[in-house]
């Protein structure tokens, strides 16, 4: 009788770690997918803040060095060597004919994670959009800079 009841238990503790060796890969899984996903959501926020930082410089200086600087700045803590990072200005041109006061300026912005989504890299045709977190931010030009230079003098604006 006593020997049976042994048995028994160690039946069940069997049955226990066949169980948890059975779960812990669904939580694991579960884990890992929030990790991704909240470090996903969070560049998408870095990524909106920095083409707003982008765009506000552009419309006070009109340089595009320093509107990238600033970009680059405010994604210092994704992206320490600006290597993942791309920003597009339009105009284009910082002597642009088209960059006068009261005219807007785009900044976009585009951040390439440093991983990969292997699940959903197949289902989607061309880039996954998982990749690469990418914003725009448009700004109304404020600076009137003199003749000759790019940055506006002090309180013109």
């Amino acid at each position: 009788m006593n020997e049976s009841r042994n048995n028994q238990k160690y039946l069940q503790s069997g049955q226990a770690l066949v169980e948890f060796a059975l779960v812990i890969g669904i939580l694991l899984f579960l884990l890992m997918g929030m990790l991704v996903v909240g470090y996903w959501m969070s560049a998408v926020q870095a990524v909106t803040v920095a083409a707003r930082e982008g765009a506000r410089q552009a419309s006070l200086t009109l340089d595009n060095g320093l509107t990238e600087e600033a970009v680059k700045t405010a994604l210092k803590g994704f992206d320490p060597g600006g290597s993942k990072t791309s920003v597009e200005i339009i105009p284009g041109d910082s002597w642009s004919s088209a960059r006068v006061r009261g005219n807007f300026i785009t900044v976009s912005v585009r951040y390439t994670l440093p991983f990969s989504f292997g699940f959903f890299e197949g289902h989607f045709a061309g880039s996954s959009p998982f990749t690469q977190v990418s914003s725009a931010s448009s700004s109304r030009i404020e600076c009137v800079p003199l003749v000759g230079q790019l940055t506006c003098p002090a309180g013109k604006y």
